[in-house]
């Protein structure tokens, strides 16, 4: 059986927005991460990698995100894309 998890971490990404209309922007992003069974692994690894696109809309309580990513690499058990909906900055 492989445990699902970690003892820790790595990840990064990255975004870009550009202003369409009003309170209305575009944006690309990419991110990278990995996860290693050791508490201070030395960071090489296989690190899954995705990038996406969406819409922001700039309302009072904050961005409301519509976004569309895919892994560039993709497993056999990885969907080729996926939709989300979210409040809030990313990071």
């Amino acid at each position: 059986e492989r445990p699902i998890g970690g003892r820790s971490a790595a990840e990064a990404a990255i975004e870009a927005r550009a202003k369409v209309l009003g309170p209305v922007q575009l944006a690309a992003f990419a991110d990278a991460g990995a996860v290693f069974s050791e508490s201070f692994p030395d960071f090489t690894g296989d690190y899954l990698i995705g990038a996406g696109g969406g819409i922001r809309y700039l309302s009072d309580i904050g961005p409301i995100r519509l976004d569309v990513a895919l892994p560039l690499e993709r497993r056999p058990t990885d969907r080729g894309f996926q939709f989300y909906i979210s409040l809030g900055q990313p990071f």
